[in-house]
This record gives C-alpha cells, structure tokens and sequence, in this order.
C-alpha cells in the first residue's frame, strides 16, 4: 500500500478490499484510507481472492481497472506504464516484469509466457511456461520489451473494465492461481490482445 502511494504518479482511485485482517493492521489500514481519502472494504471474514475481487469491482467506474495483491511492491511509474501500453497496443490485458522480493534486486519472476491448451496423439494437455524465472534483469535485459504475451497474472494486472462485462467475474470458488491462467485462456480464445510491458517492474514479497 505505501509503496503505491510512493510511487503511484497518475490520478487514480484506489478500493482496498481487508480480508478480516487483525486489528492492528485493520487500525492501520481506516487510519490510512482517512489520511489518503480511499475506499476501503471490510467483511469479518476471510476471502478467497475472487471474492475480493468481486467485492471491488462494484466501486470501478474508470476504463481500467488494475489488481494488485498485498504483498506486491511497485516502482516509480509501474501503473502510467501499463495504461500507456493498453492504450498504444489495444490490450485488453497488460502484465508488469515480475520479480520476486525486493525489486531492486531484480531477480525475474516471470516475463510474461505460454498458456495454452496442445493436442498431441488426440489428447489435449494445457501447456505453461514462464518467460526468464530466476533470470536477473542485467542478464536478459536486452530480450526484455513490450511485446504480445498469453499470460499475466492477477498479482499485478490491467485490465479493461469492458472485457469484465463481456466475460463476466470469475467463479468465486478459485481458490488459488487457476482463475488468472483461465482469463488468459478466455482472452486468447475471443481474440483479445494481451501484452507484457517490462518499463513496469514489481516484485512479490
């Protein structure tokens, strides 16, 4: 959350979605939407990520909207980034570089990869591949552009409100990582551009 307002630089409206947090963080977090004038959703539960989401989107009144997970931080100009290559590319679905702690190491995650269903001897199989894991920046930084992708990942990732309207929410019942490898899949089936932009660097904690 500091990390967003530190290095969030275009205007945007922010729905933080608290899980049943405990009360030192649920203290923290109303003290921080009074100071920073954003929304914020509390059920007294926990919540599978789907259902957080959904629980957010009614709040979304702009032509993106971007997910981002809690334990993710972002870097100076990540989310200007994204929305200039939805704009300039056509995306329907834009991914940061993903590293992994702090991402001034630069220790790669992903960049952006393959999601799709094969056929081999008459049998589907659905075929997953990261771009570059474990890989640090400096070594692979001259393959690193802005270029088409079929997979992103919700830990950080633009979307047009639109394609929510066409698609729908995801079944709230994903209860891990399935529900963004299944977006991926729906967007590559309709057509619908995807695309990685490395200028925006975040890491998992």
């Amino acid at each position: 959350l500091e990390s967003i307002f530190a290095h969030t630089e275009v205007p945007y409206d922010l729905v933080y979605v608290d899980g049943g947090s405990p009360a030192t963080v649920r203290r923290y977090l109303a003290l921080r939407a009074r100071q920073r004038g954003f929304r914020m959703i509390r059920p007294e539960h926990h919540l599978s990520p789907m259902e957080a989401r959904a629980l957010a989107l009614p709040h979304v009144h702009t032509e993106y909207v971007c997910f981002i997970d809690n334990d993710v931080l972002v870097t100076p100009g990540w989310l200007d980034r994204l929305v200039r290559c939805a704009d300039e590319t056509e995306a329907w679905a834009v991914g940061p570089l993903y590293c992994n702690e702090n991402p001034a190491l630069g220790r790669i995650r992903m960049a952006g990869g393959e999601a799709h269903v094969v056929e081999e001897n008459g049998r589907r199989a659905f075929f997953e591949a990261h771009r570059f894991p474990r890989r640090s920046i400096s070594q692979v930084r001259s393959h690193l552009r802005r270029e088409p992708t079929e997979l992103v990942e919700f830990h950080c990732k633009l979307l047009r409100t639109e394609l929510l309207d066409k698609f729908g929410l995801q079944d709230p019942r994903y209860l891990s990582c399935g529900e963004s490898l299944d977006l991926c899949l729906q967007l590559r089936e309709a057509g619908y551009p995807m695309y990685i932009e490395p200028a925006a660097i975040v890491a998992n904690q």
